[in-house]
């Protein structure tokens, strides 16, 4: 058995070895570097030039959000790498995370630690996971309001949170999207209150895109409503029972700079309310998509609204085909009604007979000709898939040579449905030159 001094001197001779090893570790490591330098071009850039090499490692913002593991990987090539890699800000600023639903600490600090070395770059977040987020997320990413640009989040409970208040601002914000459209099995339904939009506006004073698609908004208006002149995109589809709806939030503002626009129309109300939206905002809207119900629209109300678009270039219908039939009746009388529209589209159910309405379509496009550019028709069942159809019965060869004529014209005409396969001469061949667009 061996003495405590015995154990004593064994122990600080295994310290001491350890303590060789690790210099010996560390001599090793440093020679393997300076061998292994000049071998590494990187080395050899100036750092302007590596930076801007690595940049181009992780997706620009207008591609797509990045991964977690992007920068990741250019961490773990070399102590090298890592140094120009952590000095790199716009490494860290352009991500995408996925949010599980039991957040660790470790992992918040770990997002803690990333979005802290995007230093002051301009921020491109998305999220995804629990519509209900951990209180760490929205802390983290009020405590980063001041460079955000852009932000994705998956429920408008994200919207409710400090990000958004009466008393702060998030000054460089252009893009706000709610991206997931279907309420979770088991999840409480949670509604937007429409005062709750006007904060969001009030708080970014410079956001241009605002993306609540297919969310449940409910509450009155506000009013007076409220001004923002930066907004030039806004997307309130909506699916809910007409007494939650998103025109609420179209009665509560001004959007002078608004070019694209697409709501869901439900009911009479909703006419009235877009009607007055446009007359007092007089924005110069460029697109327009519409989900209109035929309850809510007649003659006249449609008139009215097209009136109101004199710069309008594309609109898209979606809903009852009766406020297309009218859409077209008015198109093809009036060429002072959207003098500038060089695109539309229609989404229209397969059970409708199509027999009256090729010949009908011929005589718009052909009244249009000089100034549209476009055409696009598609057929979709209930779930919202795109159908196909034989026009052979609905399409007449009168009404095909009339498009086959516009098409060779340079319109783009996109109908969802196969070319007529009749023998006949005077109609097209199913071959692919053929039918090409239509």
């Amino acid at each position: 058995m061996l003495s405590r001094e015995s154990t004593s001197t064994v122990a600080q001779l295994a310290s001491e070895i350890r303590t060789l090893q690790s210099s010996e570790f560390d001599i090793l490591s440093r020679v393997i570097q300076e061998v292994a330098d000049p071998c590494d071009p990187i080395t050899r850039l100036p750092l302007e030039i590596s930076s801007e090499i690595f940049t181009h490692c992780v997706p620009h913002p207008n591609e797509r959000r990045g991964t977690l593991s992007e920068p990741l990987l250019l961490l773990g090539v070399c102590t090298r790498w890592k140094d120009i890699a952590l000095s790199i800000g716009k490494l860290w600023s352009n991500v995408h995370i996925h949010i599980p639903s039991q957040l660790s600490r470790e992992y918040a600090t770990f997002l803690e630690e990333w979005l802290a070395r995007a230093g002051t770059n301009l921020l491109y977040l998305s999220f995804s996971g629990p519509s209900y987020p951990a209180s760490e997320i929205l802390r983290l990413v009020a405590g980063h309001a001041d460079h955000l640009h852009e932000l994705v989040v998956p429920s408008l409970v994200y919207l409710e949170s400090g990000i958004f208040s009466p008393d702060s601002v998030v000054p460089l914000l252009e893009v706000l999207r709610v991206e997931n459209s279907h309420h979770r099995p088991l999840e409480p339904m949670h509604f937007l209150e429409s005062s709750r939009v006007t904060v969001i506006l009030q708080s970014a004073p410079q956001l241009r895109r605002l993306d609540l698609k297919q969310k449940y908004i409910a509450g009155p208006p506000v009013t007076p409503p409220v001004l923002h002149e930066c907004l030039t995109s806004l997307v309130l589809t909506d699916s809910m029972a007409f007494h939650l709806t998103s025109f609420s939030i179209l009665e509560s503002v001004a959007l002078p700079s608004l070019m694209h626009l697409e709501v869901t129309s439900k009911s009479a109300h909703h006419i009235d309310a877009l009607l007055s939206f446009l007359a007092r905002s007089s924005p110069s809207l460029h697109s327009f998509v519409l989900d209109a119900e035929k309850d809510a629209w007649n003659l006249e109300s449609l008139e009215g609204i097209l009136g109101l678009l004199p710069h309008l270039h594309s609109l898209r219908l979606l809903g009852d085909p009766r406020i297309q039939d009218q859409f077209l009746r008015i198109l093809g009388q009036d060429h002072s009604v959207l003098p500038e529209l060089t695109a539309f589209s229609f989404v229209r159910p397969k059970i409708w007979t199509m027999a009256q309405w090729y010949p009908r379509l011929g005589r718009v496009l052909s009244a249009r000709a000089s100034t549209l550019r476009s055409f696009s028709l598609e057929f979709v069942n209930t779930d919202g898939q795109v159908q196909f159809c034989d026009p052979t019965e609905a399409m007449s060869v009168g009404s095909w040579r009339v498009l086959r004529e516009l098409i060779e014209g340079g319109m783009q005409i996109n109908i969802g449905c196969q070319a007529p396969s009749d023998k006949n001469s005077d109609q097209p061949s199913e071959s692919g030159a053929d039918a090409e667009h239509v």
